[in-house]
């Protein structure tokens, strides 16, 4: 098992991108337009030095994958994606709390005002962790 990953969470037009290590949990996290992932995974890859890379095997996982293969030889590992995105929504509205009158509106009710994508991708980090432990 990898102790420091890179995970995606694949989109049509963006990704979710999270370095996470096992032991320190998340490093760093962003969401990233298609058209620039090429490049910002480069500089990712760069910067934190991950063993390996965790995609989600969702509906638009094809073309990161082909990105990721054309960039970098590290070990990829595709594993299912089932739930991230609602699991990512409670994950992103932990650290952002709805505030005044939303507090009383379930959260299965509301939408982040902002995109999580990244949130998802540490959903992703965290099934391969425990997946592979």
């Amino acid at each position: 098992m990898f102790k420091k990953i890179l995970a995606i969470d694949p989109g049509k037009n963006k990704s979710g991108i999270a370095v996470v290590e096992r032991n320190s949990g998340i490093v760093y996290k962003g969401i990233f337009n298609f058209l620039n992932l090429k490049e910002e995974l480069k500089k990712i890859i760069e910067a934190h030095h991950p063993e390996a890379i965790i995609l989600g095997g969702g509906t638009y996982s094809k073309k990161n994958k082909q990105i990721i293969r054309e960039i970098s030889n590290l070990n990829l590992i595709i594993i299912d994606e089932k739930y991230t995105t609602q699991l990512a929504k409670f994950k992103y509205f932990k650290d952002h709390p709805p505030r005044s009158f939303w507090k009383i509106i379930p959260l299965s009710l509301q939408a982040p005002k902002e995109a999580y994508d990244d949130y998802a991708a540490i959903i992703i980090a965290e099934k391969y962790f425990k997946e592979f432990e």
